[in-house]
């Protein structure tokens, strides 16, 4: 079976390439998307094109954050269902337990995956196989995504233990120290957002 990714995620990719300075018209020939494939509130493209959009979306910007620059702009509502469970949970665990029900709404790139002890909480993000092998922006963005939900639904000021990538480290990281707000951690085994506990069960507010 294909696997697909939801238009509202790929717009939200296109809207950060726009803000980079991408014509859109131009990055959609390039990968071989109509604009009409775009249209509408409910929608899904293949998964091996969004791979493919990501490449030439930064490709053509030259941002070397770029996956930075989409994740920044990914608001609730553009995640439609998904978002709205969340908000509705006591708390981050419930929240998470919902993305895992429903996150092939959004995206069935990837898996999210909890793993907890008795101190630490590590929301771990897998990507499945695609034709192509996923660029770092990518996983950059999707990281990104889950812990501004996290400062969104649980405290502004909440920083994790560490964010870890199974990427190498990039030439610049001065963004990524000023998004994360959080030790790094590059060439890891798994790409995975490390919280305390704590935060898991902490009730979210009215």
């Amino acid at each position: 079976m294909i696997k697909r990714v939801s238009i509202q995620w790929v717009r939200s990719i296109i809207r950060a390439a726009e803000a980079s300075g991408v014509n859109s018209a131009t990055l959609l020939e390039r990968c071989g998307l109509a604009a009409q494939a775009l249209e509408g509130s409910v929608g899904f493209i293949p998964l091996s094109t969004t791979v493919t959009l990501w490449r030439e979306a930064q490709a053509l910007s030259g941002d070397p954050y770029f996956g930075l620059t989409m994740g920044e702009r990914v608001r609730p509502h553009y995640l439609s269902v998904v978002a709205y469970t969340m908000m509705n949970c006591q708390n981050f665990l419930e929240a998470l337990q919902q993305v895992q029900k429903y996150q092939r709404l959004v995206s069935e790139g990837g898996r999210v995956n909890l793993r907890m002890d008795e101190e630490t909480a590590s929301i771990v993000y897998i990507p499945h196989d695609a034709d192509e092998p996923f660029s770092r922006h990518q996983i950059e963005a999707v990281l990104l995504v889950i812990l501004s939900f996290a400062r969104r639904m649980i405290d502004e000021d909440l920083t994790p233990i560490a964010v870890c990538f199974a990427h190498a480290q990039p030439e610049q990281t001065q963004r990524h120290q000023e998004i994360y707000r959080a030790p790094l951690r590059f060439s890891q085994p798994e790409h995975a957002i490390v919280l305390e506990r704590s935060w898991m069960t902490k009730p979210l507010p009215e």
